[in-house]
């Protein structure tokens, strides 16, 4: 007696495991692509909160005002679930990185906060920083921080490595475009962090 059977081919079976090896590589490559968003919307939730709450401070013309820890950052409500036991007490942790604030009477002049904030991107630097400019929270800064300037002097920088800076290639922010924006974060292309860096009214 001849029994038939059916089934599929290797041929067949190599096909439809190919198939789900293609598949999987771009579910992976989505949940990637999704996760970076998501870090990436509540990174810039923290800093929009961070920079309109100092706008309020700046406002406010507090004397004696001094943030330069994570423990501050917590206390006058600038990062409000800033982690206050980073490593060094200066740091608030950020999904994509960290924001760090150097600001006290050594920096001010007048009744006016003035000092540095800096905003390291720890993950994704490149794609971060292209990111966070095409966010266009910049906007946000006001013009006192912004006036483009050498170290010492008020400004943003793009910081690419230990010691070296860039400067961003305008003067004002209402003239900053998408080529400014590539030109800015081409550093951090290669790097293992990017950070910007705005000083506030130093030598103002």
């Amino acid at each position: 007696m001849k029994i038939n059977e059916s089934g599929r081919s290797m041929v067949e079976m190599l096909g439809v495991l190919a198939i789900i090896g293609i598949l999987s590589v771009g579910g992976i490559a989505g949940y990637s692509k999704a996760m970076f968003k998501h870090k990436f919307t509540k990174t810039i939730d923290v800093i929009s909160y961070a920079i309109n709450r100092l706008i309020e401070l700046d406002n406010s013309n507090l004397t004696g005002f001094s943030l330069t820890t994570s423990q501050q950052a917590h206390d006058y409500d600038v990062v409000p679930d800033c982690d206050v036991n980073s490593t060094d007490g200066s740091k608030c942790l950020l999904p994509l990185g960290e924001i760090s604030f150097m600001i006290d009477n050594n920096y001010s002049h007048g009744n006016n906060i003035a000092g540095v904030i800096n905003i390291s991107f720890l993950q994704n630097p490149h794609e971060s920083c292209i990111a966070f400019w095409n966010s266009e929270i910049y906007k946000i800064v006001p013009d006192s921080w912004w006036n483009y300037g050498m170290i010492g002097v008020t400004g943003a920088d793009i910081i690419y490595a230990k010691s070296e800076h860039k400067n961003l290639p305008t003067d004002t922010k209402s003239e900053f475009t998408v080529t400014d924006i590539v030109k800015a974060c081409e550093p951090c292309i290669n790097a293992n962090n990017c950070a910007i860096e705005w000083v506030m009214g130093v030598n103002g």
